[in-house]
């Protein structure tokens, strides 16, 4: 009784806020700086996702998205953005110079499911839909790691995988 009480702690400081709308359920996470690194493990029935603290760049948290309960189907990978009610400060180092920056919008991975989805706040996300990063070895990698993972996702859901939509796809409808 006391590790499910434990567990259960730990569910709360990783999702931000949990809700219910219309018989769905929405995880919705802390926001985090980027996906670090990702893995499919098929015969425990989890895929895991390792991301980087958005304060600390040494410290990691994790997430294991489940084979589907019955009654369940996974309908995609999709992307967008949430204004947030007030700023998100982060205050850090470039180059031994503190630095501060202020978010006011926040981009997210939604992974959804018929019966719920799991929203992944990233602040690396924006980098993407800036059209001056593309020849930048950071927007290179971080496009690589989001297709790999959305490949990785469809194929340990048993869905096939489109490599018009997903990321491209929103890349090309909101790059400025």
């Amino acid at each position: 009784m006391a590790r499910k009480s434990e567990l259960n702690q730990e569910r709360k400081k990783f999702f931000k806020k949990i809700e219910e709308k219309n018989y769905k359920k929405m995880y919705h996470t802390k926001i985090f700086s980027m996906i670090n690194n990702f893995e499919a493990r098929p015969n425990k029935g989890k895929f895991w996702l390792c991301f980087r603290n958005v304060f600390d760049p040494n410290k990691y948290e994790s997430l294991h998205l489940f084979h589907m309960r019955q009654g369940d189907k996974f309908i995609g990978i999709y992307y967008g953005f949430t204004k947030l009610p007030k700023p998100f400060i982060i205050n850090y180092k470039e180059n031994e110079v503190k630095k501060t920056s202020r978010i006011i919008k926040i981009y997210y991975i939604e992974f959804r499911f018929k019966k719920g989805s799991v929203f992944c706040y990233l602040r690396s996300l924006h980098t993407l839909l800036k059209s001056k990063n593309k020849e930048r070895m950071f927007y290179n990698s971080l496009l690589d790691r989001t297709l790999r993972l959305e490949r990785e996702v469809h194929q340990f859901y048993g869905k096939e995988y489109l490599e018009n939509r997903g990321i491209l796809r929103w890349i090309k409808e909101n790059q400025r």
